[in-house]
């Protein structure tokens, strides 16, 4: 079985790319000739036809584009490859999450859970019980009320030795972590009556976390789309320091270079949440500068609780094109501060040294 160069899946495999809230389908034989994923706007690019339709295709989406059932050879105008694909996530799965009314009451309680609470603690959904188990990039649809008012691409779980305890009183053993910028409420609700339109199988909204076939998704935005969109919440990550070097100040070009080459590790969207992730669950949901122990949600409130920088390790100069970061490893949770000052040297203060300073002036 040939697989993608850059991904590994299965060439001949229809893959679904969700891209800046767009849904992409892979076309097997313009993957197969180049040894990479080749993505069309789905089904624009494709169409769909009865004779097609299956459980896991309920749609009907034909496998290869329409350029290459007419015999024109890819890629095509309009191609997205798989090597090209940097804020994009080929989705494994779909899934509905539940959102009880014995945590979230009433609607306005569920919707800003989603738009407000979830982002603010770094895209997280923590769980009393988790049971949705399911593999990295799974489509999550939240469900409330019996209608879907929500999604976002679900990356892992995060499983805490002890549980903590929210406002609500409720004590939490874990978190879902979902990728930064996937959150999105919808404007107008998914009904059960939508969903029975698109998937013959449906019966009802439960309690249960139910897995939908992945090719499902286009028809799924179909509805999104149809009904207005979503909004996306407003809280964002706070941007690292620059890191230029006083000499490198007179020629701002030269500045430029420096500044994305430093931070182009620590700004590794995925490697930051991995490192974030990796040092909550050893402070048991706590998230600290791992120097001096400064906590921006305790000092500012929980809608700080991740505006922390992520400081690198691993000298740069030492670091390769090649060079694949350990999150839980080479990179480090810290205040603005601790990283000002491991940055005032090269090669930068460690963590022992700026420590010990702490401990002498203290």
């Amino acid at each position: 079985m040939d697989t993608c160069k850059h991904c590994g899946k299965s060439l001949s495999d229809a893959q679904f790319l969700l891209l800046n809230d767009t849904v992409f389908k892979s076309c097997p034989h313009c993957s197969t000739g180049v040894g990479e994923h080749v993505f069309y706007k789905c089904p624009d690019a494709f169409g769909t036809t009865k004779k097609r339709i299956t459980d896991n295709n309920p749609m009907g989406l034909q496998s290869y584009c329409a350029s290459c059932r007419a015999k024109n050879k890819g890629p095509h105008e309009n191609a997205v490859f798989c090597s090209d694909v940097k804020d994009g996530y080929i989705i494994n799965e779909i899934r509905f999450l539940p959102m009880g009314s014995s945590v979230f009451p009433t609607y306005e309680d569920a919707k800003d859970f989603i738009t407000d609470t979830m982002p603010s603690r770094g895209d997280t959904f923590y769980y009393i019980n988790t049971k949705m188990n399911c593999p990295e990039n799974t489509f999550v649809l939240f469900q409330y009320g019996g209608k879907l008012i929500g999604y976002a691409v679900y990356i892992n779980t995060v499983d805490l030795d002890e549980p903590v305890e929210f406002e609500d009183g409720n004590l939490y053993n874990g978190y879902y972590q979902f990728a930064p910028g996937s959150i999105t409420f919808l404007d107008s609700p998914i009904t059960k009556e939508d969903f029975a339109k698109i998937d013959t199988k449906f019966k009802s909204f439960g309690q249960s976390y139910q897995k939908k076939p992945v090719g499902l998704l286009p028809a799924i935005f179909g509805i999104i789309n149809g009904n207005g969109g979503g909004v996306k919440p407003s809280v964002y990550d706070v941007s690292l320091p620059e890191e230029i070097e006083e000499k490198e100040l007179g020629n701002l070009v030269e500045g430029v270079k420096k500044h994305i080459t430093v931070n182009a590790y620590e700004r590794n969207k995925k490697a930051r949440i991995a490192c974030i992730n990796h040092y909550r669950k050893k402070n048991n949901g706590r998230l600290k500068c791992e120097i001096c122990g400064f906590d921006f949600g305790e000092v500012y409130g929980d809608e700080f609780k991740t505006k922390i920088h992520i400081h690198h390790l691993v000298e740069i100069s030492s670091i390769g094109a090649e060079y694949k970061i350990n999150p839980s490893t080479d990179l480090i949770p810290i205040c603005p501060n601790c990283h000002y000052i491991a940055h005032s040297k090269k090669p930068a203060y460690t963590p022992d040294e700026i420590k010990a300073m702490l401990r002498r002036n203290s």
